[in-house]
């Protein structure tokens, strides 16, 4: 779950340098991420 938070910062980072309208490809990322991160979890649990 804290790479989860980490993950999710440096994409907000990314975010924040991007220009507006990039920001809905970045919205994408972290739901990639947070769903490959769930993902994950099933497996190891």
């Amino acid at each position: 779950m804290t790479t989860l938070l980490a993950l999710s910062f440096t994409a907000a980072g990314e975010a924040a340098a991007a220009e507006i309208d990039d920001i809905e490809r970045v919205t994408k990322v972290v739901k990639t991420i947070a769903e490959l991160m769930d993902f994950v979890s099933d497996i190891v649990d």
